[in-house]
């Protein structure tokens, strides 16, 4: 039996393992988004800021003042998203045609 170097999870960044890169920009490029080199969340997320009350605030120790993500006053809430057809429906994956006129997918 060989000794075989072991090969740490760790020595290679996050996202680079085993073609996990190259899965996120098809990903991206079936959901018609640009490659972000990497994946810039702050892009993406955006939409969701603002969307609940911060809960920190509400107990008076939030630090991070006007750079929070989460309302402090209820005229700062935005409206959440409409997520609907953001993925893709499992009947149109499974048979290949979907004809459910209100399908959420």
């Amino acid at each position: 039996r060989s000794a075989r170097p072991r090969r740490l999870r760790s020595a290679m960044p996050r996202g680079h393992r085993r073609g996990q890169r190259a899965q996120k920009e098809t990903f991206a490029t079936a959901l018609g988004m640009p490659d972000q080199g990497g994946g810039d969340r702050t892009q993406r997320t955006v939409i969701f800021s603002k969307t609940k009350m911060c809960k920190f605030h509400i107990l008076g120790i939030c630090a991070k003042g006007f750079g929070c993500k989460f309302a402090h006053h209820k005229e700062e809430l935005n409206p959440l998203p409409d997520l609907s057809r953001t993925k893709l429906c499992k009947t149109l994956i499974s048979t290949g045609s979907c004809e459910e006129p209100d399908c959420k997918y």
